[in-house]
């Protein structure tokens, strides 16, 4: 693989990462968003029983329901692109490894053939820069 191709999939993976660092933030705004909106709700409709009840708390106790729904699908959809991004990371690394085990058996050593080849010195050849005697003793 030369390194345009490194470079691709290493800009892909940045990319996605970053992806998904939003999309985990995502989830968390929506889900705090959803707890808050119950809270408010229970409090409207904990008003509306036990209070004085009027037209316009119950109006907004069912507003705050209605939007409790909108957040519950908006939490949904931010779990569900936080899952796709995770599979195509997932896809990612699995073309990585596809990549680099096709580099592998295209270098393997067992795949090279190896000439033996015996070539004869000659005189030129051969330069002696220092001379020594050794012995043991």
């Amino acid at each position: 693989m030369e390194q345009g191709g490194v470079n691709r999939l290493a800009h892909k993976e940045k990319t996605l990462l970053s992806r998904l660092s939003k999309a985990k933030e995502r989830v968390e705004k929506e889900s705090s968003d959803s707890t808050s909106s119950m809270i408010e709700v229970g409090i409207a409709v904990l008003g509306a029983l036990f209070g004085r009840s009027s037209p316009t708390k119950i109006g907004r106790a069912v507003s705050k329901g209605s939007k409790i729904l909108k957040e519950r699908g908006d939490m949904s959809r931010a779990e569900e692109r936080m899952v796709a991004i995770q599979d195509d990371i997932e896809a990612l690394e699995y073309e990585l490894e596809d990549k680099i085990d096709a580099l592998s058996e295209k270098y393997n050593v067992d795949n090279c053939e190896i000439e033996t080849y015996t070539m004869k010195p000659r005189k030129t050849d051969i330069d002696v820069k220092s001379c020594a005697i050794v012995w043991r003793v």
